[in-house]
């Protein structure tokens, strides 16, 4: 059986990868990065930012919630998500970029930085610094040396956050797109295996009334059967002993 949930930032529409689990659980691995179609709901491995460009595309990737570093948080907002049926997958995804413009170019990065958040200290309200080539964490009042671009987002597990990207050069803002990342409880679990149950129907009812009224009938008849006999005992012996009292 198939489950799903929301978690954030989703109108009642299913995420591609989530779809594409719902059609064949086996197309996904968790831990890998996908570049899923919106529009035909279905998802590859990821291969390169010009491939996976644009609206149309989301850049995603699912962790196996038993596994998942973020899930050993004991606040409310992760045992909502994790707390439920072991081995479930969460899924993050989001859109690369809109345009080619040069501002955007490290903005599939960002994007990639923000569906692999898989430890504690990612998961919850961060800002992270792009230098190039990672990220460092970092906040606004002091960006390193070297900062092309700056990331904000919220606790992954909550059920609307934003992640603000700003493009900086030269300590001056270029660029500001804000992202929300879609964030989605979905797996392919075995139903439980129930209890078989009989429901009485006129025709066991009669067959368990016949079978309770055949063993109250030889209950008595037992009963009646050693009465007599104990009783035949107790009269033939006292017979006995009155005929051997007359005797002279």
């Amino acid at each position: 059986m198939l489950t799903h949930k929301f978690i954030s930032n989703y109108d009642n529409n299913t995420s591609a990868i989530c779809s594409q689990i719902e059609k064949d659980e086996n197309k996904i691995e968790a831990g890998k990065l996908y570049c899923c179609s919106i529009k035909d709901k279905s998802c590859t491995l990821y291969t390169s930012d010009s491939v996976c460009i644009g609206s149309d595309f989301e850049i995603s990737k699912c962790y196996n919630t038993t596994a998942y570093d973020p899930c050993q948080r004991t606040d409310h907002d992760a045992t909502k998500v994790c707390g439920g049926v072991p081995n479930s997958f969460f899924c993050m995804s989001s859109t690369s970029r809109t345009t080619k413009d040069t501002n955007y170019y490290r903005l599939p990065e960002a994007v990639k930085w923000i569906v692999n958040r898989s430890s504690v200290i990612d998961s919850k309200v961060i800002s992270v610094c792009d230098n190039g080539i990672d990220f460092t964490s970092c906040n606004e009042s002091s960006l390193p040396n070297g900062t092309i671009a700056q990331l904000t987002c919220g606790d992954l597990f909550q059920n609307a956050y934003n992640c603000s990207w700003t493009n900086w050069t030269d300590n001056a803002l270029i660029a500001r797109i804000e992202r929300k990342p879609l964030g989605e409880l979905c797996g392919a679990l075995s139903v439980p295996t129930q209890t078989q149950t009989i429901t009485p129907t006129p025709n066991n009812v009669l067959t368990y009334g016949l079978i309770s009224s055949t063993v109250v009938l030889g209950i008595i008849a037992f009963t009646f059967a050693v009465s007599t006999f104990y009783y035949f005992r107790k009269y033939q012996k006292a017979s006995t002993i009155r005929i051997a009292g007359d005797r002279p």
